[in-house]
Parts: C-alpha cells; structure tokens; sequence
C-alpha cells in the first residue's frame, strides 16, 4: 500500500471533486493521488457524493430568490478548521447542494399533494353537477326520457336520455355496456341532419354502468339522435368506430 510520508500534506479531495482547483493546483492534485491511497478513497467518495447531489430529486423550479438566500446561509456556515481557501469554498458549495437537495424534495412533495388535491376538488364538482342535473331532469314534469338501445357490437347494452327539450343540459344513463377497448373512451354523439356534435366523454364501471352529464352545443329538441361510440382518448372531431347504442330523440 502506497502511503503517503508524514510532513506531506493531502490534498482536499472535495475541492477536486467539484472543479473548485485552479488548473495548477488540479494537476498537483491529481499527482499527489497516485501515491496516496487515502486521499485516493476520499476523493472517490466525494465524487460519488456530487454526482448522487445532481440525480436526487427530480428536476423543479425553485421559488424567485431561493437560490439567493440558500447560499447566502450556506457561505455563512463556518468550514472545518484548518481548511483552505479552495476547501472553504467547496465546503460552502456542498453545504448549499445540501439545503437546495432538501428545500427542492420538499417542494415536489408539496406539489404532489396540491395536484392530488385538486384532482378530489374536480372530481367533488363532477359529482356535484351530476347530482344537480340528476334532480332537475328526473323531478315529475321536468323532462323527458328518450330510451337507447344496444347495437349489435353490446347487445346486451341498455340505458337513456334524460332531457328538457328547450334547453342544452341532458342526463346519459347506460348500464351493461362492456368496457370499451384498451387506450378508447366512449363519446356521445348528438345528431341533425347527418351531422355529428360531440356530447361528452366517458367510461363504465366494473358492471357497464355510467352516468353522464351532457352540455349540447344546440338545444336538445334540435337533435334528432344520439350515438355512443369508442373513440381515442381525448375524444375525435367525427366518430371513427361502429356504434355500441343509441337511440331516437
């Protein structure tokens, strides 16, 4: 084992491993490393150390002016005694990774329980929606149900239109109608005149049953039709699939 001889000082291997040497003081360094074991491992660890640092988190945009402050509260925290001007620095620049690791974890985390949350918040609304529509269109003397039938790709499928045929906002209700196709959603289709508008999008549950709120972009007695087909997720300007039911309005 090479071993280095008392009165020979080491070098800082945390300074090599983040860049932070001049080029003389680099190719000093990295000479002294060859006949030093010890120095050898700690500049081996460091660089791990600083190549872990940059894959911790995943990449976010910090708050204006964090950058700022954490390192004006990591420059402010004393190094090691007996340390160099290139190791006081390096020290400062680990010790801002440091915080910045921790400050940017945090963040992420926050932002994943605000996008959670406000995916429960949406779907609150939803529910709420449909429930209000529910009501209005299912109360006595309120509106009127138009019955859709199976085509023969869901033949077993069965359900209704819920509608005040002066207004825009109808209720879909389909039951044993089979899941559509993997990476499909179902989309309601609302027909004049051979002319197809877009109703809305959905799926069923485990026992084909769906409950759809639909806003139609003309009043409903305008239509004479509707049709539900499987379609690309985010919906198609004109249905690209055969029809699994429908009906008359």
């Amino acid at each position: 084992m090479n071993m280095r001889p008392a009165e020979e000082t080491c070098v800082d291997a945390e300074a090599l491993a983040l860049d932070a040497l001049d080029d003389a003081e680099r190719a000093a360094a990295l000479a002294h490393l060859d006949a030093c074991d010890d120095c050898r491992a700690r500049y081996a660890a460091a660089r791990e150390v600083a190549a872990l640092l940059a894959r911790s988190v995943p990449q976010a945009v910090p708050p204006p002016g964090l950058g700022t402050r954490v390192l004006a509260q990591a420059l402010a925290a004393p190094a090691p005694a007996g340390r160099s001007a290139p190791a006081r620095i390096a020290w400062s620049w680990l010790a801002a990774a440091a915080v910045l690791v921790a400050v940017l974890g945090w963040n992420v985390t926050l932002q994943a329980q605000l996008r959670a949350q406000a995916e429960q918040t949406e779907d609150l609304a939803t529910r709420l929606t449909t429930q209000e529509a529910a009501l209005r269109l299912l109360a006595p003397g309120s509106g009127v149900a138009r019955p859709l039938v199976g085509s023969d790709v869901a033949p077993r499928a069965q359900g209704a239109l819920y509608l005040d045929p002066q207004g825009t906002t109808g209720l879909l209700v389909v039951r044993d109608l089979p899941a559509p196709p993997p990476g499909k959603v179902y989309q309601l289709w609302l027909i004049h005149d051979g002319q197809r508008a877009s109703g809305g999008l959905f799926t069923v549950d485990e026992r084909g049953v769906a409950v759809l709120v639909v806003q139609a972009p003309q009043p409903l007695r305008t239509y004479q039709a509707v049709g539900v087909t499987a379609e690309p997720p985010g919906g198609s300007p004109g249905p690209t699939g055969p029809r699994v039911i429908g009906g008359q309005l």
